[in-house]
């Protein structure tokens, strides 16, 4: 799987997924039944740091979303802002950019390139 060279992508690609749910696990390091709807390109210092979009599946208020173009805008702005702001700290500015959001076919060949990079990596 090929994504753009003119980014720099860590080996293996450095993957976080983001749930919407309206509930909110009780710990970390859950294992969850989620389905990608898209996601947010991100770059973290110059490396690229895409932030996966998923809904739970089995999600009473977001399981019938299928693309991340079906979320409230609203939504998306908030998930913008808090990826463009979460390492900021006090009096610095952010070394964060995020693009325009992408949709849930792009996010699934961002996963699928992350698990080929762990597997060459770390092997299968």
């Amino acid at each position: 799987m090929t994504l753009p060279p003119e980014v720099h992508w860590p080996e293996p690609i450095r993957l976080s997924q983001l749930c919407a749910s309206d509930c909110v696990p009780l710990r970390a390091e859950v294992i969850l039944n989620a389905k990608v709807i898209g996601g947010l390109p991100m770059l973290d210092h110059g490396e690229a740091d895409d932030k996966i979009l998923a809904v739970l599946s089995n999600d009473n208020l977001w399981s019938d979303i299928q693309d991340v173009s079906e979320l409230p805008v609203a939504y998306v702005d908030r998930l913008r802002h808090y990826f463009s702001t979460y390492k900021q700290l006090p009096g610095e500015r952010a070394n964060i950019e995020i693009g325009d959001v992408y949709g849930r076919e792009r996010a699934e060949a961002v996963v699928r390139a992350s698990i080929e990079d762990y597997e060459s990596e770390f092997g299968g």
